[in-house]
């Protein structure tokens, strides 16, 4: 017996198991505290205390319950009241415009640098030293859009004001 499906046939039933698939994947585990922050484990956040003995404190998440967070960074494990944090940073999406001015900024030192030995030299000129720096920073700029850093994203606090 042979099955003969049409192409509007097929693609319903391609769809159709798509979205089942789609919404049957389980979403990760948070964890809420009971002061309204939801924070899942092993999410990479920094913590910035009240307290001036630890002020700054990076590390996963392990768990968020109730009004305290517990970090783990490597064998260290941190214990946070959420009340006794005065901010609270998640690693976030890539910081493009850092990469860039970062890329450009190496690039544009060591080619002012070693150019400028050269000009000093008479091996090139003035004219040809500016336009090497131009290119070299916009090469250098575009290499670090490219492998740009994470940067950090502050959450506001239930009852601090930023």
């Amino acid at each position: 017996m042979t099955l003969m499906l049409s192409a509007r046939a097929l693609t319903r039933a391609t769809f159709a198991a798509l979205t089942a698939c789609a919404l049957s994947v389980p979403e990760p585990a948070g964890a809420q505290s009971t002061v309204g922050l939801t924070i899942n484990p092993g999410t990479e956040i920094r913590v910035t205390t009240r307290r001036p003995a630890t002020s700054r404190v990076r590390g996963r998440v392990v768990v968020l319950a109730r009004d305290t967070i517990v970090l783990r960074d490597g064998g260290t494990v941190s214990r946070f009241a959420v009340a006794d944090l005065s901010a609270l940073e998640v690693r976030g999406g890539e910081d493009k415009r850092r990469g860039f001015l970062i890329g450009a900024g190496v690039a544009t030192g060591i080619t002012g640098i070693f150019g400028g030995i050269d000009a000093s030299k008479g091996r090139i000129s003035n004219d040809d030293l500016i336009g090497t720096i131009i290119v070299n920073a916009l090469i250098g700029g575009l290499v670090g859009y490219a492998f740009a850093p994470k940067g950090w994203e502050r959450i506001p606090l239930p009852g601090v004001e930023p």
